[in-house]
């Protein structure tokens, strides 16, 4: 129109004008310090980071559920070295014992690395959760909650996080909100520890 002038659009609306509550607090107090961190470490990776990602075969399942029993066999021998020192001492051993293990096979295997690239900063940090871990499952497993409680509990914070993780696309995730099947998933194993914990066992 004539006598009008057009401004160029600006890229971001100003946070002192922003309505978007979300944005401002992302940049300010302890949200923003949060956000400063996630992106130091690189938490919230690129959002289709791993969606090339093979299609798992039968190898993949035996191999999960492998797993599975293995988390239950450390949760034992690490529970029963608590009972005969402290949680620390339980922790403290068997990552002694697998880092260890570790560099046997590596030196047996020499395995290439699978990309010349630089893994993220957060995923040093495996051992400091598997510390923590293994202290948290090691008390829990020596109260009334025993070895079967603290499996149940277990597998549904495993899934409770892993529904988190996937929803705000966090380590390279490709996002992904949560369905009512997953939803009702998690419910179903909730309600399975709560029955295997206060109905299970020898009344």
């Amino acid at each position: 129109m004539k006598g009008v002038v057009l401004l160029p659009k600006p890229d971001r609306v100003p946070l002192a004008r922003s309505t978007n509550t979300n944005e401002f607090a992302a940049y300010t107090g302890v949200a923003g310090r949060v956000n400063r961190w996630v992106a130091m470490l690189g938490i919230k990776g690129k959002r289709g980071a791993m969606t090339d990602t093979p299609a798992p075969r039968f190898i993949h399942f035996l191999g999960a559920f492998a797993a599975g029993g293995l988390i239950t066999l450390m949760l034992l021998t690490n529970g029963t070295l608590a009972q005969y020192g402290t949680l620390l001492f339980s922790s403290f051993v068997p990552h002694l014992t697998g880092t260890v293990l570790a560099i046997v096979i590596l030196l047996i295997l020499r395995p290439a690395r699978a990309t010349p690239q630089r893994p993220p900063l957060w995923a040093y940090l495996g051992g400091v959760s598997g510390g923590l871990t293994v202290i948290a499952s090691s008390a829990a497993m020596n109260s009334a909650l025993a070895l079967s409680g603290t499996i149940a509990l277990g597998l549904a914070g495993q899934i409770m996080f892993s529904l988190v993780a996937d929803a705000r696309g966090l380590f390279g995730l490709p996002q992904r909100m949560p369905t009512l099947r997953d939803l009702a998933g998690l419910s179903l194993i909730i309600a399975g520890a709560l029955v295997i914990i206060f109905f299970g066992g020898t009344p």
